[in-house]
């Protein structure tokens, strides 16, 4: 094997995530204008590259097993890193730019995922303020306030469910 071929699986992993952090930033928006139905078709979209990813994975790998039985050595979870001294000159150039693309997608796609975290986090707090205040306090308004007893209150979420 040359690196012709891992070449070209990173070319395709790079475009893959390309397309993951397009999503990652449509998926932002809807967060922030609260669209639900937008927000699931890009996780479907999601799951469906997510799919990709995992063959183009077994990709690397086959063409990076092929490559160590070329050269007759035996390792397993061979990097890119450990096969570009072995390739010429011209084949490391090439493999080395989209191993620093992918790296900068991949970077670009875990910056935008953390902020989509924040996002959902911050409108999970404001959900779960706005069901306290819209939910009554039942030791106020159900109980005598000079009984002296130690009520439990129990708290329902919109998560809570029973079997």
């Amino acid at each position: 094997m040359n690196g012709v071929v891992l070449t070209a699986v990173l070319k395709e992993l790079t475009q893959l995530h390309q397309l993951f952090n397009e999503l990652a930033k449509e998926k932002t928006e809807a967060v922030r204008k609260g669209q639900i139905e937008d927000l699931e078709k890009i996780m479907k979209q999601e799951t469906a590259c997510i799919h990709q990813l995992k063959k183009l994975e077994e990709k690397r790998q086959r063409a990076t097993s092929v490559w160590l039985e070329t050269q007759g050595l035996v390792k397993e979870n061979v990097t890119v890193e450990e096969i570009i001294p072995y390739l010429d000159d011209e084949e490391q150039k090439e493999l080395t730019l989209w191993q620093t693309r992918l790296l900068e997608q991949i970077t670009m796609w875990k910056e935008q995922n953390d902020l989509n975290e924040q996002l959902i986090e911050e409108s999970l707090r404001f959900v779960n303020m706005s069901l306290d205040v819209f939910q009554p306090n039942r030791s106020e308004n159900y109980s005598r306030p000079d009984t002296g007893h130690s009520h439990t209150e129990e708290r329902r979420s919109i998560f809570d469910s029973k079997a």
